[in-house]
């Protein structure tokens, strides 16, 4: 049902949302919806930040070279012990 809506719509769909901002004190603080909130609020993950997971940073980084690699038709380059630190630092 529509917010202030009398008629029930169906629908089957998910919405996946990110961000980097305490949505609680958002909305305590009128910056975002609180009825949007409400309904967005079903299952809440808490991740580190990135630059606190190297190791994710050289999987992504690992993830894009096959997939760009295979766009272009070439040979799928290994990231070197040395661009590994880098993106880590």
């Amino acid at each position: 049902m529509r917010v202030g809506g009398v008629r029930e719509y169906r629908s089957d769909f998910r919405i996946i949302a990110a961000t980097n901002r305490d949505m609680t004190r958002e909305v305590a603080e009128g910056n975002f919806r609180e009825d949007l909130y409400y309904r967005f609020n079903i299952v809440t993950l808490q991740l580190a930040p990135l630059r606190e997971r190297g190791h994710d940073i050289t999987d992504l980084a690992e993830h894009f070279l096959k997939i760009y690699a295979r766009s272009y038709n070439r040979e799928v380059p290994m990231l070197a012990e040395e661009d590994r630190l880098q993106l880590m630092a």
